[in-house]
This record gives C-alpha cells, sequence and structure tokens, in this order.
C-alpha cells in the first residue's frame, strides 16, 4: 500500500540543529543551568558571594524559630530577585514595584503572582523591601519568593531585616 501522496510531498523534517548550532546552544543552556543551580548552593549558617555565578548574589542559611531557612538575594539590571525557603521550594511568588507619578507622591505596587493570595503579611514583606530599596535611591523592581512553613509577624521581621542587612542595594 502506497502512503498517501500528501506525505510523500512533504520533504523530510530534521530535529537536529547544525553542529555550530548545537554547540552554541549547549552552552548557553550550561551557562543558564549554572544561573539557576548557582544561588541554592550554600552553607549552614553562611553568607557566601559566590564569584563565578554571573549575577552578584548573596545565600544564607540560618534558623529562624526552630526552621531551617535559605535566603538568595540576586541583583539583575533590572530587578532585584529574593527567594527565602523554609520549605526547599519557591512558595509564593510576589512581585513589587515602586510607581510615580509627576502629580501625586510615589505609590507601591505588590501583586501576587503565584501562590497563596490570601496572606497579607507576605504583602506586607515585599512592601517593607520594596519601599526599602526605592528609599536607598534604586529604580529596580522586586521580585520575591516566599516558600515559609512559618507565616508568623516575628518570622517576617526577621527576614525582612536579615535580607536589608545583606542587601545588595
Amino acid at each position: 500500500v502506497a502512503p498517501p501522496p500528501l506525505l510523500r510531498s512533504t520533504p523530510a523534517l530534521s530535529l537536529e540543529s547544525p553542529p555550530e548550532t548545537t554547540t552554541a546552544a549547549a552552552a548557553a543552556k550550561a551557562r543558564r543551568a549554572r544561573r539557576l543551580i548557582a544561588p541554592m548552593e550554600m552553607g549552614m549558617n553562611s553568607v557566601q558571594p559566590n564569584a563565578q555565578f554571573p549575577v552578584p548574589h548573596k545565600s544564607l542559611s540560618l534558623d529562624i524559630n526552630g526552621n531551617k531557612t535559605d535566603i538568595v538575594i540576586s541583583k539583575y539590571e533590572d530587578n532585584f530577585m529574593v527567594m527565602v525557603t523554609q520549605i526547599g521550594c519557591m512558595g509564593t511568588i510576589l512581585a513589587a514595584r515602586k510607581d510615580e507619578s509627576v502629580f501625586s507622591d510615589p505609590t507601591y505596587n505588590v501583586s501576587v503572582l503565584f501562590g497563596k493570595r490570601d496572606e497579607p503579611l507576605l504583602l506586607a514583606c515585599a512592601r517593607q523591601l520594596i519601599e526599602h530599596i526605592s528609599g536607598s535611591g534604586s529604580a529596580r523592581s522586586l521580585m520575591i519568593s516566599l516558600g515559609l512553613k512559618d507565616h508568623s509577624q516575628a518570622t517576617m521581621k526577621y527576614i525582612v531585616s536579615t535580607i536589608i542587612e545583606n542587601r545588595l542595594w
């Protein structure tokens, strides 16, 4: 039985890239993987700047109320990225930015991108940090990930003060 005419006239498609593209793509993929993995390589109760990581960052690991807490603060060209986890994954992801107007005082916009939308302390944490960032003269916005077991006010205050002490702005 002969294949249908449509299949006979369709040229063969190759899923592989030419060798020079494959090499460049593999190198780019390896660089992206190093950027994603490098901030998470940290020790207990330490601050570790990583000279090989292409983005300035600080990594901390500490104990907050009996919960091992890992914090990574990264400074990108247009954003600060802060990751705080007690659960080993990202948790709720928030975006915070300062909106300025010629006719009024600046306002701060905090929104939940993924995760718990009914946690006002998470929003307060992001707002305090973006106010501190813009008060320090930086125009960068903030992306923050909070994966926490303990959502108490005391924990949030400690996290905010630790991030401010180790700030990159």
